[in-house]
């Protein structure tokens, strides 16, 4: 679970580098994706715990 966090939160920065700031719609779509991917990691931590 804490490794997912890691990697969604190196995606974050890495996205924000990418954009320089700016807003846009596939950085938000990959920043949306990579919460998801941690979302999914903490149920499935869950369930099998």
């Amino acid at each position: 679970m804490f490794s997912a966090e890691l990697f969604n939160s190196a995606i974050e920065a890495l996205a924000d580098e990418v954009c320089g700031g700016e807003r846009r719609e596939v950085i938000r779509r990959v920043k949306d994706m990579s919460a998801g991917a941690v979302l999914v990691t903490a149920i499935a931590a869950i369930v099998v715990a």
